[in-house]
């Protein structure tokens, strides 16, 4: 099941941003999406999901994601496990979690991320969307990493390395830094529930 886009296309018009090729909108609205949510680590919108952790002698045992809400159930090596409790975005269990030597298999369904994406999120991904619309209308043309063009006595200047963008829809690394840090990056779902 994929995950519903950050934003919509009634952001896209409060923007101003042309939605009238629906196809298209549609498109770079999962593709931003898809970036952002790269870049952040997680989902940034609610999601349940099921994740297999080792278990061990700690007391506490964190569980990746940003803003987890809601644990439904923890498998101890298959076997339903029910003296544990939710705290800080951890599992704690006054005994452990096992043997750090052989460590159990923990299988945790739970639910992290927001009911309402943030507003600045929907911003970036609504200014994804515009600049990859501009680079459909261009054709997507091949001349990528153009910093600067001079008409008399003609000069082009391009960019490449680190610095260059390869594609509008690509994050420069300080938008996915601050994303990282923002949503504490690394959730990892192998099974989703709809």
């Amino acid at each position: 099941m994929a995950l519903a886009p950050l934003a919509t296309t009634a952001d896209l018009d409060a923007r101003r941003i042309d939605t009238s090729d629906m196809d298209l909108a549609d498109a770079l609205l999962a593709s931003a999406s898809a970036g952002v949510r790269e870049g952040a680590g997680c989902s940034i919108t609610a999601v349940t999901g099921t994740i297999t952790l080792d278990g061990g002698a700690r007391r506490s045992i964190g569980l990746p994601g940003w803003a987890v809400r809601n644990v439904s159930s923890v498998l101890w090596d298959g076997s339903a496990a029910s003296d544990w409790r939710l705290r800080d975005a951890a599992l704690f269990r006054p005994a452990g979690w096992g043997d750090d030597y052989d460590p159990p298999e923990l299988t945790v369904t739970y639910t992290q991320g927001v009911d309402e994406c943030p507003a600045d999120i929907v911003d970036l991904v609504c200014s994804l969307v515009a600049a990859g619309m501009v680079r459909a209308e261009d054709g997507y043309d091949p001349r990528r990493g153009v910093s600067s063009e001079r008409i008399d006595d003609y000069q082009i200047s391009f960019t490449r390395g680190a610095d260059e963008v390869v594609a509008p829809m690509q994050l420069p690394e300080g938008t996915r830094a601050w994303l990282s840090v923002r949503f504490g990056g690394g959730v990892h779902v192998t099974q989703e529930r709809a």
